[in-house]
């Protein structure tokens, strides 16, 4: 067996009364982006810096910008957002990928929990070019990554208030766990077909009710 376990379904007839979705999950997804049959591969967790939310915590307000400053979930989202730009072009798309620990459904992008931040991402990279995605995000705080965080940032410029605080004084906005996992290929494809389930789902209609 070379990929993923594959299982046949039933096209379902579309109804009035419900929805039918099938999904192969966050991990099987992930692992298949990046899946080569004689890859090795190191899988690594990422979750926002302590210290950088502390030191925005510390500054409240900036004269700059006049808004109270916060490691929020959109930070977070910008600045995974440039690690993609910026791993893309040194790392190559089809080298790495990611899934988050915690899958939310239904959560609107303004609800998030607060605390989301710290729930870890997880990256799976083939193993020639871990070094450069590591590399990638160590720098977050460096010019590069500021460049690239301009220019998604504009033309509102919501966030760069933290994000020029802690490219000047070098505070690394995201931080590597210490637990990595190296594995080849072809372990991982059995451990993730063990492990990690997919998901067929059917909404009812909510104008719908069953005759008794």
């Amino acid at each position: 067996m070379n990929g993923l376990t594959e299982v046949e379904r039933t096209e379902r007839t579309r109804r009035q009364d419900s929805e039918w979705s099938f999904r192969k999950g966050d991990v099987r997804e992930a692992f298949q982006k990046v899946f080569s049959p004689d890859a090795n591969y190191a899988l690594f967790q990422t979750i926002a810096n302590q210290k950088a939310v502390e030191i925005l915590n510390q500054q409240r307000i900036s004269n700059k910008y006049k808004k109270r400053l916060e490691f929020s979930n959109s930070l977070m989202d910008s600045y995974e957002q440039a690690i993609d730009e910026i791993a893309n072009k040194n790392a190559g798309e089809n080298n790495f990928s990611y899934y988050p620990m915690i899958c939310t459904d239904g959560v609107h992008n303004l609800d998030r929990d607060p605390n989301a931040i710290f729930w870890p991402r997880i990256y799976i990279v083939n193993e020639k070019k871990q070094v450069e995605l590591k590399r990638i995000i160590n720098e977050l705080a460096g010019d590069e990554a500021f460049e690239v965080l301009k220019k998604h940032e504009s033309p509102q410029f919501y966030q760069m208030a933290e994000i020029e605080i802690l490219h000047e004084q070098k505070i690394a906005p995201i931080v590597r766990l210490e637990r990595e996992l190296k594995i080849g290929a072809q372990e991982l494809v059995k451990y993730i077909d063990f492990l990690a389930q997919m998901r067929e789902t059917c909404k009812l209609s909510s104008t719908w009710t069953s005759d008794d």
